[in-house]
C-alpha cells in the first residue's frame, strides 16, 4: 500500500505541477477544455483507485506476484499524469493539439491501468456479481463497457467535440460508481 500510495502521490504531484507551470508561464499556450477535464479525470481516477486499494488490499500478502499489479497500476497512472502536460510549454500553441499528438501515451496508460484494475478486482467482485444474478452480471458488464468504451472513444477521437463528451461520460462513471449509487449498492 505504501509503495502504491507513493506512486499515486507522485502522479498527483506531477499532475498539479504541470498545471502550476502553466499558471507560471509568461506566454502560455491556448488551454482549451480537453486537458483540464482530462486532468480532473486522471485525478479522480487516482483518488478512486487509492480508496479502492485502501479498503481492499491492505491485507495483501507481501510478495513479488502480489506486488507487481498494484505497482504497474501506479506506474501507469504516473505516466498518464506526467505526459498530460508538455514539459516545454513554449513548443505548443495549443494544449489541445498537444493532447492529440500524445493521446496514445496518455489514454493508452489509462486504458492499461484500468484493465489491470479490472483484472485485480474481478476475483473479489465476481462472487457478488454472480450472487446478484442476471441483474448483477448486467450491471457489471455495462459498467466495464462504459469505462473502457469511453476510453476507446477518447483514444480514437481527433476533435474536442468527440473527446469532451467521452471525458464527461468517464467523469460521470466515477460519480456514479463512487457516489451513493455504487456498483455494490446496485447489486444489493
Amino acid at each position: 500500500m505504501a509503495f502504491y500510495g507513493v506512486l499515486l502521490g507522485l502522479g498527483v504531484a506531477e499532475l498539479l505541477n504541470g498545471f502550476a507551470n502553466l499558471l507560471r508561464e509568461k506566454n502560455p499556450p491556448k488551454l482549451g477544455w480537453v486537458i483540464p477535464l482530462l486532468g480532473l479525470l486522471i485525478l479522480t481516477e487516482m483518488i478512486a483507485n487509492f480508496a479502492d486499494a485502501w479498503s481492499n488490499f491492505r491485507t495483501l500478502e507481501v510478495g513479488l506476484v502480489e506486488f507487481v499489479p498494484p505497482a504497474l497500476i501506479g506506474i501507469l497512472y504516473y505516466v498518464a499524469a506526467v505526459t498530460l502536460m508538455p514539459r516545454e510549454l513554449n513548443d505548443w500553441t495549443s494544449l489541445t493539439d498537444y493532447f492529440y499528438r500524445r493521446r496514445r501515451w496518455i489514454v493508452g496508460s489509462l486504458i492499461c491501468a484500468n484493465l489491470l484494475v479490472i483484472a485485480v478486482s474481478a476475483p473479489r467482485l465476481l462472487p457478488y456479481v454472480i450472487a446478484a444474478g442476471t441483474r448483477g452480471i448486467t450491471v457489471y458488464i455495462v459498467a466495464q463497457f462504459w469505462l473502457l468504451g469511453g476510453y476507446l472513444v477518447l483514444l480514437f477521437a481527433n476533435r474536442p467535440r468527440v473527446s469532451l463528451p467521452a471525458i464527461a461520460l468517464l467523469l460521470l462513471y466515477y460519480l456514479v460508481n463512487y457516489g451513493p449509487y455504487t456498483l455494490a449498492n446496485l447489486l444489493k
